[in-house]
């Protein structure tokens, strides 16, 4: 029995075969291609018409010829590159386009907008370049799944928008018909009420109204001073000229100073008939606590709040500066400091000098304090982004750890420069020399040095 090599795959095979058993190939075909000696790598069309007709009729070779057929013939507008194979600067643009669009659910989330925030959760979603996404669209047998994705994620932003801006008009409507409402009731009601000349009362006017509250012990206090002095604040009474950022019932929500954070006028009746949000009104009540949120803001809480004016009348309340009986409150406290940006007098100021031996025996209660060291420079070890770690040993000889960051352009410090820190002692660090030796020494992070 001889073996033949099919031209198609290079396999040997029996010579009694009807084809490769391999590829297909029909017999003729291979035998045919033996004969030739000139197109050796050729099949022409006509040899493959020429085959044994009945041959071809057979079911195998027929199938195997058309799996021949078909592995050689690529109509190229019907490969589709699947998502998961997308190129890199493809990916990165989606996931940029991913990131605003997730930022934008977490906005309409914090704004309690539920259906919106949903909506451009799944946009996001659907434009998320992640390999389990990419291929969930690969797997839906669409005919373009590139173009049926960012349409998707297009549909469900522009539902999201739309849905969004259809609330705030039904709100700023139903507020506009509160306030109409309001309106008419007050004319209906002044209209009832029509009296005489003489039998008119003056309403007390707004420099009586002023009056009477300092009179009560309520003082003017900046938005500004609020803010930053909340925590000397607790149960004073004070008034202020805010505006007005959103309304509950009986609170009223205003951002003091630039920021995130609303505090909240916690009024004893309903005011949404009477003031609207962005109006500028002026209010006074009781300071109650407030919440500290570190760099993204500070929220005060007042209690027992009243409405003093609205629109011009309040905002010809506005100072500059807070009354002069609210001076005691308006210290720099180590709880100031905590929750904002002080200058660099104050901060100073603030330090205190603590015996070192009291903070070894209780460091957990100098922990956080202000406090400030001066000595000789022992030893500086250099860090990373302009980090230096300073070793300070003061008059008695005892050696302070010091932590500090170098401004742009700030002179290096020496060892053996005499100086003074200021910084929070943060406890005690225990570390072991070259020797073996364990060495317990009080830390600082340092704020200023001079």
């Amino acid at each position: 029995m001889a073996l033949l090599k099919c031209p198609e795959c290079n396999k040997e095979f029996s010579e009694y075969a009807t084809a490769c058993p391999n590829c297909g190939c029909p017999i003729d075909i291979v035998k045919q291609h033996l004969q030739s000696t000139t197109d050796a790598h050729t099949i022409p069309t006509e040899l493959v018409k020429e085959s044994n007709e009945d041959l071809f009729q057979s079911s195998d070779i027929k199938s195997s010829f058309d799996y021949t057929h078909k592995k050689h013939t690529v109509d190229i507008k019907d490969v589709e590159i699947p998502l998961v194979k997308m190129v890199n600067g493809e990916r990165i643009l989606y996931y940029i386009i991913a990131v605003f669009v997730f930022l934008t659910f977490f906005i309409a989330l914090i704004n309690l907008r539920i259906i919106p925030a949903v909506l451009l959760f799944l946009s996001g979603l659907a434009i998320l370049p992640k390999k389990k996404i990419l291929e969930f669209w690969d797997n839906r047998n669409l005919s373009n799944p590139k173009i049926t994705r960012i349409l998707t994620s297009i549909g469900l932003f522009i539902a999201a928008v739309v849905i969004s801006r259809g609330m705030t008009a039904v709100k700023e409507g139903t507020n506009a018909a509160a306030t109409q409402q309001s309106a008419e009731k007050i004319t209906e009601n002044s209209d009832i009420n029509t009296v005489t000349t003489d039998e008119i009362v003056d309403e007390p006017n707004l420099d009586s109204k002023i009056a009477d509250i300092e009179n009560a012990g309520y003082y003017y206090i900046t938005p500004d001073d609020l803010n930053t002095y909340c925590s000397n604040l607790e149960g004073v009474k004070i008034y202020t000229v805010i505006n007005v950022d959103e309304l509950d019932n009986e609170k009223i929500q205003s951002t003091l100073v630039d920021g995130y954070m609303m505090s909240n006028f916690y009024t004893s009746k309903d005011v949404t008939n009477s003031i609207s949000e962005d109006d500028v009104v002026a209010v006074y009540g009781t300071v109650a606590d407030y919440n500290s949120y570190g760099s993204i803001g500070t929220s005060v809480n007042i209690n027992d709040c009243e409405i003093l004016a609205v629109g011009d009348d309040a905002s010809s309340l506005k100072q500059e500066a807070s009354s002069e009986n609210l001076a005691d409150y308006s210290v720099v406290t180590p709880e100031v400091a905590n929750n904002n940006n002080i200058s660099e007098e104050d901060y100073k100021t603030l330090c205190e000098t603590v015996s070192y031996n009291d903070v070894l025996r209780n460091p957990d209660d100098f922990d956080g304090k202000y406090i400030k060291v001066s000595g000789t420079v022992d030893q500086i070890i250099e860090g990373l982004f302009d980090s230096v770690t300073i070793y300070v040993k003061d008059s008695s000889g005892n050696k302070w750890d010091c932590y500090y960051y170098y401004n742009d352009g700030e002179s290096h410090i020496l060892e053996g420069d005499y100086i003074t820190v200021y910084g929070k002692c943060d406890g005690t660090s225990t570390s072991t020399t070259v020797l073996g030796k364990q060495v317990t020494l009080p830390n600082i992070t340092s704020e200023y040095i001079e």
